[in-house]
């Protein structure tokens, strides 16, 4: 496995994380990713809230997506491209 220096996990550790990881079904790390990918959303829009305290869901949603796909995408999903 290959680490580029930013990582703090004790080598032990990143080995048992590695085998417990392949002990998993498909269906198991299906549902890991998922979990993931949920929090890194979460994370995005607590960091969007954070920036902008007064903005509204749709408006923090807007903003998520313009940090991850860029404004043109934005404006295309969300009709708007203002930012909050």
């Amino acid at each position: 496995m290959r680490h580029d220096g930013l990582d703090d996990t004790d080598p032990e550790v990143r080995r048992r994380q590695v085998d417990r990881l392949r002990l998993m079904t498909p269906i198991e790390r299906a549902v890991l990713a998922d979990q993931l990918s949920a929090t890194v959303i979460d994370l995005s829009i607590a960091g969007a809230r954070a920036a902008s305290p007064g903005a509204t869901d749709a408006q923090l949603i807007r903003e998520v997506t313009a940090r991850r796909f860029g404004r043109d995408v934005a404006a295309l999903a969300h009709g708007s491209t203002t930012s909050t």
